[in-house]
């Protein structure tokens, strides 16, 4: 297992065993039914929703390990730490696939201490029995496991499914099958090659493996830097402009938005035919290698009239609050988000966006201002500008712009190259990650989980965090350019949205659905031709040869990198809404929904089999023994039934719902083979199989129906909401009577 020759690794003055190791449990969630304390109601029982571990598993540099009761867990972890001498300065680490859940059930059992957390309930690392350190392997991978199995470059180890059926209850009595043992095991090997890849990565040390996958870009950039400038010259450059300032900092966190994701009220819920999609290619790292970013430091204006604003928003970068009165849309795309901003008076609202308001006050950037002036109309002798700050545009730093355009050519070459597909997935997770580590934001809340076991969010000093952040050596980045990667985005997205306007039917951050393709095409091919002259001018600016923006594919067919490809027609299209569409393409029926687990898609039905086939997968899989939200979907009705209030049964849905509980139980639990034990747990997580629904917002279906009063659907929906609300209201003031 380890050996007296396995080499430590050393950091913080912490010795390190340079491993690869693993953790899991496996539990059962039920119900007990507990006398009612309660003499006023007619109920004897109450049910309490409980859970209780019945095996847990473990690979030690490859040997693996498994007990069934949480004593033998602590015989075998006091062995371990007594074998290899463990303790506060001599550590192992264990990686667990999504922590929060066995740290739950850890905590009722184990000392738990230095906990590191973003959020309450998902922390990244802890550290168990002061000697052993649990970090999370999903934050590393940003995968699920089974597709961290069939990303595996060294070894084919895929995750069986189907092996152990979780409706089944159990307990640490209850015998287990060898497939179902197998189940169990495959979850820690998996982990544990995982990690031995990483190491591996990562010059054979286990201590330089980062904690979450943007860890490794950051890396890469920070190197490049260093390579090409004297560091400390460098970070006194970046310190003169990052945003120290509290009420910059406040400004810049409150203009920054996402993607544009939205849908055109005037399709919504109409299933349409002959849809075209186009598609961006690696759109945030295109527009931070064609646009300008603030690169000096942010110079407070007081903003005395309209003409001066409009003299900064042309020449500089810019970041203010803004007033509006009386705004008025010009499309039926309405792109300033409710979320977004601090006042709406007199406002009405579509789906989170703004159509029209009597008053408005919101936060913006210079480019966000152009993109607002496509859209609305205002009244623009009644306009206010406060908060204001503005900066010089400049390229970001080459070494910046360098690492974008090796990442992109190193995906493109080696994406299909058989025997490169850990460098593929590196280089794809790493250009995906270039935007993201510019928009941390450097004011975390702090999580703490405090002696009764409850998570708390502790907001920190904002000036102290700003400042803190400024002298952190490891710190090359500065948040506003994160801020502006979006703006350009949203920009760019929407300034093709403006053209084909009413066509448009759906945007999704990097990507428009629309009709009438052919009447657009032309327009379609000269904003790339414009897109590409733009990033050619900034490569021979930036000193990059024109060639690195379009690096060929395994085919040897060049892949320019920000413009727009045809992702195809599709046969049928609808959506009701944000992130909420399904589609037909090339016979098969495709879904997205914000909620539901990552989808299926299936094919039209074979007339002499009477199934369906999922053509996706290397063999022809019938699909009628897998239960998915897309089949539910596809076999009543497919878009008929994708509507507004639409149902999925639990065992389509592949949903759980998840219940943290923190409260002691022992009582007898009975498996389903009829075995009886008395089990209990201090803290534990409740999962049960969850139906999906899917509704509008009531303030989404009153706008509706209201645009669309031809449509009985809407107005139907909306009076029976109403009502419900009404017989709820009702209901309230009985039971406050009685």
């Amino acid at each position: 297992m380890v050996t007296a020759s396995d080499k430590h690794n050393h950091k913080n003055k912490v010795h390190y065993f340079n491993i690869p190791c693993s953790f899991d449990i496996e539990t059962t969630s039920f119900i007990e039914k507990v006398p009612n304390p309660s003499t006023r109601s007619q109920k004897k029982f109450i049910p309490k929703k409980r859970a209780t571990m019945y095996i847990w598993q473990m690979s030690i540099n490859g040997t693996e390990i498994y007990g069934r009761t949480w004593s033998q867990f602590h015989i075998f972890l006091g062995q371990l730490e007594h074998f290899l001498g463990l303790d506060y300065s001599r550590r192992l680490i264990m990686y667990v696939h999504n922590l929060s859940y066995e740290m739950q059930f850890l905590l009722g059992h184990s000392k738990i201490s230095d906990i590191f957390a973003r959020k309450a309930c998902h922390p990244i690392s802890c550290l168990l029995d002061n000697c052993i350190e649990l970090k999370c392997s999903y934050f590393l991978s940003g995968l699920s496991l089974a597709k961290v199995a069939e990303n595996l470059t060294t070894v084919s180890v895929s995750k069986l499914k189907g092996q152990l059926d979780y409706n089944l209850i159990r307990h640490s009595r209850t015998p287990l099958t060898p497939e179902e043992l197998d189940y169990c095991a495959y979850d820690v090997r998996i982990v544990y090659y995982f990690i031995k890849e990483e190491i591996a990565r990562n010059d054979n040390d286990i201590t330089k493996i980062p904690l979450t996958k943007t860890g490794y870009v950051r890396r890469y950039v920070r190197n490049k830097i260093k390579d090409r400038y004297n560091y400390k010259i460098y970070r006194d450059k970046i310190k003169e402009f990052m945003a120290a300032d509290e009420n910059l900092f406040i400004t810049l966190y409150k203009a920054f938005a996402g993607g544009y994701t939205h849908a055109n009220v005037d399709y919504i819920d109409i299933c349409m035919e002959d849809v075209a999609s186009i598609d961006f290619t690696s759109s945030y790292p295109a527009q931070m290698l064609m646009h300008k970013y603030p690169m000096t430091r942010f110079v407070y204006e007081n903003i005395v009239n309209y003409s001066t604003f409009l003299d900064f928003v042309e020449r500089e970068a810019c970041v203010f609050r803004v007033k509006f009165h009386n705004i008025q849309p010009k499309t039926k795309h309405h792109i300033l988000s409710k979320s977004k901003c601090e006042l709406i008076i007199g406002g009405t609202i579509d789906n989170g966006r703004v159509v029209k308001a009597d008053y408005v006050i919101t936060y913006m950037t210079d480019v966000d201002w152009k993109t607002f002036n496509m859209f609305y109309t205002f009244d623009e002798s009644d306009i206010n500008v406060d908060k204001f700050y503005h900066a010089k545009y400049k390229f970001l730093y080459r070494p910046i712009l360098e690492s974008i355009l090796d990442l992109y050519e190193s995906k493109t070459k080696l994406k299909g190259i058989k025997g490169k597909e850990d460098e593929y997935l590196v280089s794809k997770g790493m250009l995906n990650g270039i935007y993201g580590m510019c928009v941390t934001n450097p004011v975390n809340d702090e999580i703490t989980l405090d002696e009764d076991f409850k998570w708390s969010s502790n907001s920190p000093d904002i000036q102290e965090s700003l400042t803190k952040n400024k002298n952190n050596g490891n710190q090359f980045l500065c948040y506003q350019w994160g801020v502006w990667v979006t703006a350009w985005a949203r920009y760019e997205l929407l300034r093709c949205v403006a053209h084909i306007n009413e066509d448009v039917l759906y945007c999704d951050t990097d990507s428009i659905k629309f009709v009438n393709y052919e009447k657009h095409k032309e327009f379609i091919k000269s904003y790339n031709d414009e897109i590409t002259k733009l990033l050619e001018r900034s490569a021979l600016m930036n000193g990059f040869e024109t060639e690195r923006l379009r690096p060929c594919d395994k085919k040897n067919r060049p892949q320019p990198i920000g413009i727009f490809t045809f992702e195809g027609i599709y046969s049928k299209f609808k959506t009701l809404g944000a992130k909420r569409y399904a589609y037909e393409k090339d016979g098969e029926f495709h879904i997205t929904v914000s909620g539901l687990p990552q989808q299926v898609q299936f094919g039209e039905i074979d007339k002499d089999t009477n199934t369906y086939f999922d053509d996706k997968t290397p063999y022809r899989c019938c699909i009628n023994k897998v239960k998915s939200p897309t089949k539910y979907i596809y076999e009543h009705g497919k878009f008929v039934y994708f509507r507004d209030r639409m149902s999925i049964p639990a065992e389509y849905s592949r949903l759980y719902s998840h219940t943290y509980i923190r409260e002691p139980y022992t009582c007898e639990l009975t498996d389903y083979l009829g075995n009886t034990m008395e089990v209990s747990e201090e803290c534990y997580i409740h999962m049960m199989p969850s139906d999906f629904h899917m509704g509008l917002a009531e303030d989404f279906l009153l706008y509706l129906a209201d645009e669309h009063p031809d449509v009985e659907e809407f107005s139907r929906t909306v009076q029976d909401k109403l009502a419900v609300n009404f017989m709820q209201t009702e209901r309230s003031i009985i039971n406050v009577r009685q």
